[in-house]
C-alpha cells in the first residue's frame, strides 16, 4: 500500500518487532533461531519502514526483551534496540520515537487510544483489550495475543482491538507442537 498517498505518515510498533528465537528459553534449537539472519532482515525491514513513514513509535515487547536480557540489562531497552538496528542509517533511525515502556498513546479526535503489548495473555480474543479499556478508560489496541479481533469493553463505551501480528506459523516451532495456543492470526490496525 502507498500509505503516504492515503495520508498515513506515522506507524506504531507495539512490541515484538524481533522474534528472537535464538534467545528463547522455550525453543533455543529451532531452525529459525538464526540471530544474524534475523538482524540482517530486521534492519532491511526497518529501513524500508522508515523510508515510508515520517515517524515510527517503537515500544517494548517480550520477544524484543529477549535481546535486552542477552546483554544482561547492561544498557536500557531502548539502547539495546538501537544496537540491533546497527545497519539502519542514522538519518532514518532518527525518525523512531523509542520507549522503554510496553505502551504508548495515539492522540486524535476524541478519546485517545492506548496501544500496548501487555504481559498477560488470554486465549479468549479481546479479553486483555476489554480489561485494559475498563482500567484506562479509553480505546485500546493490544498486541501480543496472536488474535485479530475488534469489539467494545463491557460498558460498550470504548472500542477495543487485538491486532494479531505478522506470523509465519509454519516456522514458529512452539506452534508445531501439541499446544493450546490458538492459531496465529495476521493483522494490523490503521
Amino acid at each position: 500500500r502507498d500509505m503516504a498517498a492515503e495520508g498515513i505518515n506515522r506507524l506504531g510498533i507495539p512490541g515484538d518487532f524481533w522474534h528472537a528465537d535464538s534467545q528463547s528459553s522455550f525453543d533455543y534449537k529451532q531452525d529459525s533461531a538464526d540471530m544474524s539472519k534475523e538482524k540482517r532482515v530486521g534492519n532491511e525491514v526497518m529501513t524500508a519502514i522508515l523510508e515510508q513513514f515520517d515517524e515510527v513509535v517503537f515500544s517494548w515487547g517480550n520477544h524484543d526483551a529477549r535481546y535486552h536480557k542477552m546483554v544482561r540489562y547492561g544498557v536500557s531497552f531502548v539502547d539495546t534496540m538501537k544496537m540491533m538496528f546497527h545497519d539502519v542509517p542514522d538519518s532514518l533511525l532518527a525518525k523512531v520515537r523509542w520507549t522503554n515502556r510496553d505502551h504508548f498513546y495515539l492522540e486524535g479526535a476524541g478519546t485517545p487510544w492506548y496501544v500496548c503489548h501487555p504481559k498477560s495473555y488470554s486465549q479468549v480474543p479481546l479479553t486483555q483489550s476489554r480489561r485494559l479499556a475498563a482500567k484506562m478508560l479509553c480505546k485500546v489496541i493490544t498486541a501480543h495475543s496472536h488474535h485479530n479481533a475488534v469489539g467494545h469493553d463491557v460498558s460498550g463505551r470504548f472500542t477495543c482491538a487485538a491486532v494479531g501480528g505478522f506470523f509465519d506459523k509454519d516456522r514458529t516451532e512452539y506452534l508445531q507442537r501439541s499446544t493450546q495456543f490458538p492459531t496465529c492470526q495476521n493483522g494490523y490496525a490503521i
